[in-house]
């Protein structure tokens, strides 16, 4: 049916090339004139600081030992064997190390009351690197790394404002309150010529702790990696949370409630220590690890395992692995004292491609996700004190 003649459009006129230019270079022009009324200058998106940021962070992750297993899940991507946790209540600089030590820029990062952390294995260079990513990690194409310093590392910043790493050949002052060409100054231990620097390092970790912990500056390499967090003992642009001695008993004993379970389903890890340090010395707090009688059974299943997710980290195996462990947890007391030897069945399964649905085969596939889905169970078989529960599990989906 033919349209009213009202209705109908003229016909559009066809604009020649010339004309297509003109009209072109006409918009550009006024795009230029709108560029000149800004200052004629080109900028970037407008960004939070980084003190909003980790403070971002901060709200998404809670104030309890989340803390402490962040740091037990890096040990245990970095194929740490051991983690010393150690809560130094002295205060340090005290009033003689200040007069003596006036406007020594290293005070700030190792003041105490602290929290040290140790585990017996070095960064690599992409660990420096990724330690000082916001908001991705290092691990993203690991299919065996849980959480190595991704945001939940961040959540350290609850309790301390800056902090230091030593590791292998280098030393990592973080302070988010510096500009952004300075927040993250890394220096090699060689090159620590400051008397400064060397008077810190000397009133921290000399006396006990080298022994206690592994800490030995006399060389210019550092076997291990030690994280100092000095406790924030004011209210801060970063955060308002002030950590008392009190309050960092308080974290311990926390994690001390779950540390048998957490090495259950760790492929790395066979012992946690944790230690308190005071002007009169180094004490052990609790211990807990695989016993001398499960400890090379539970090595060769966990590398069996390991093993295959590495030769399946571009697909899953054609058919599922599975690994079964009776694991001894020994957990003794501050005296050395065995308290408590809890057995445990321990089943770790890898989906194979053979019996995975397409669902999972697609979100396994997804280059975003880059985990396998493997899952551990463990049900208790005796030693259990207060288990109110009949098993625990873990899981590492894609989904997760």
């Amino acid at each position: 049916m033919e349209k009213p003649e009202s209705s109908r459009r003229p016909p559009a006129k066809r604009e020649s090339c010339l004309q297509r230019e003109d009209s072109k270079r006409q918009r550009v022009s006024t795009l230029a004139e709108v560029s000149g009324g800004l200052e004629g200058k080109s900028s970037g998106f407008l960004r939070t600081s980084l003190i909003r940021e980790l403070r971002n962070v901060l709200d998404e992750y809670p104030d309890d030992g989340q803390i402490l297993k962040e740091m037990i899940q890096n040990a245990e991507d970095a194929r740490a064997k051991c983690v010393k946790i150690l809560a130094d209540s002295r205060t340090f600089p005290s009033d003689e190390d200040t007069q003596r030590t006036e406007g020594n820029p290293y005070l700030q990062f190792f003041q105490g009351p602290a929290l040290c952390v140790y585990n017996n294995e070095q960064f690599q260079e992409k660990d420096w690197e990724g330690i000082r990513r916001l908001h991705t990690s290092v691990k993203e194409k690991d299919p065996l790394k849980v959480g190595r310093f991704g945001l939940g590392f961040k959540s350290v910043f609850h309790l301390t404002d800056r902090l230091v790493i030593i590791s292998g050949q280098f030393m990592m002052f973080m302070d988010p309150f510096k500009g952004a060409n300075g927040d993250c100054t890394r220096q090699r231990l060689a090159e620590r010529k400051s008397r400064e620097l060397q008077y810190c390092l000397d009133k921290i970790f000399l006396s006990e702790f080298p022994r206690s912990h592994g800490a030995d500056f006399d060389s210019d390499f550092f076997s291990g990696t030690l994280f100092w967090f000095p406790l924030r003992q004011q209210k801060s642009e970063l955060s308002d949370t002030l950590y008392t001695e009190k309050s960092l008993k308080d974290l311990l004993q926390a994690f001390k409630t779950e540390a048998s379970s957490m090495l259950l389903f760790l492929q790395n890890l066979e012992r946690i220590e944790v230690h308190e340090r005071d002007y009169t010395g180094t004490k052990p707090v609790f211990t807990v690890e695989l016993s001398e009688k499960c400890v090379n059974a539970v090595r060769a299943e966990r590398s069996r395992f390991k093993n295959s997710i590495r030769a399946a980290s571009e697909q899953l195996p054609l058919a599922p692995v599975c690994s079964r462990s009776e694991v001894e947890m020994q957990l003794s007391d501050l005296h050395g004292r065995f308290q408590n030897k809890e057995r445990w069945l321990v089943v770790n399964y890898l989906a194979g491609r053979q019996s995975a649905s397409e669902q999972l085969l697609r979100l396994c596939r997804d280059s975003n996700l880059c985990y396998q889905p493997h899952v551990g169970v463990a049900m208790p078989l005796g030693g259990q004190h207060n288990f109110r529960v009949t098993s625990s599990v873990s899981s590492h989906c894609p989904w997760r």
